[in-house]
């Protein structure tokens, strides 16, 4: 289901092509994009800065390294310590199951 979802979330990213030379946008692009800053929803702890979700997808991550993008994206402006924390604890999970989560997530 996981791989599902990423490979769903690729598949949009792909649909935002560049109409001249038909190829999928460049990173600086994707992050040049902004959302409309009233589409923030619970704080305001994104607004003014890259959307995680933009460089997750640009990145192809996993669900675990998505997550320590997440925290360590907006640790200064909403929990702090406790999302360092967080980050720290999917890092761990990530070193434990390396072989696995790259065999599954970025097959070469």
């Amino acid at each position: 289901m996981l791989m599902k979802t990423l490979d769903v979330a690729k598949a949009v990213s792909y649909t935002q092509l560049n109409e001249e030379t038909m190829q999928e946008p460049s990173l600086g692009q994707m992050l040049k994009k902004k959302l409309d800053a009233s589409k923030q929803i619970g704080g305001n702890h994104y607004l003014g800065t890259i959307q995680p979700w933009d460089a997750i997808i640009a990145w192809g991550l996993d669900p675990w390294s998505a997550n320590v993008v997440k925290y360590i994206q907006r640790f200064p402006k909403k929990n702090g310590k406790q999302d360092l924390e967080k980050a720290l604890h999917y890092l761990e999970y990530l070193i434990q199951n390396y072989d696995t989560i790259r065999t599954k997530y970025y097959k070469e």
